[in-house]
């Protein structure tokens, strides 16, 4: 199983970041993948990081906090509250990265469009400003989401995760 096509990165609006990516598997596997901790576990991060924290409490109302740490014990970390969930095809979340000096907070949208046994992965990402949003892309935001989606394309390859069945959000 590999992706049909690489991650498209745009720029529609003066504070926002698109991302999308098609994956050769259902929506429900790809919703697995997000909110299941010992599957998000498996691709979501930086290269060379790994999770030491993964709480997700994916309902309306709910918060998360995942913290990443590398082999020299430096971390990294995000926490926020999920807004809206719909599984299998919608969560709207806040996100506040702990190394951003501003706090700012932002609002993602991620949006699981299944076409035949294939899935389409967008994400979008709110920031208060232009500048916030210049930041983020400067920083490597794209880099960083691209190789999680390339760990998350082997995860789905390789193991075969996620049968299509939800835990109630």
């Amino acid at each position: 199983m590999s992706t049909s096509a690489r991650m498209s990165v745009t720029t529609p609006g003066d504070c926002e970041i698109r991302l999308t990516r098609l994956f050769n598997a259902p929506r429900d596997r790809i919703y697995d993948c997000y909110t299941k901790p010992e599957l998000l576990k498996g691709w979501l991060g930086p290269e060379g990081w790994h999770f030491t924290i993964c709480d997700n409490d994916v309902r309306a109302g709910g918060r998360y906090r995942w913290l990443w740490r590398d082999t020299q014990g430096q971390e990294l970390g995000m926490r926020g509250e999920f807004m809206k969930v719909v599984p299998p095809e919608e969560i709207i979340r806040t996100e506040i990265f702990d190394l951003d000096p501003n706090r700012t907070e932002t609002i993602g949208r991620l949006f699981l469009t299944e076409q035949d046994d294939r899935t389409l992965v967008t994400t979008n990402v709110l920031f208060p400003t232009r500048e916030a949003r210049d930041y983020a892309l400067a920083a490597g935001m794209d880099k960083g989401i691209a190789t999680s989606f390339d760990k998350l394309d082997l995860m789905l390859a390789t193991n075969g995760v996620g049968d299509g069945s939800r835990t109630a959000a």
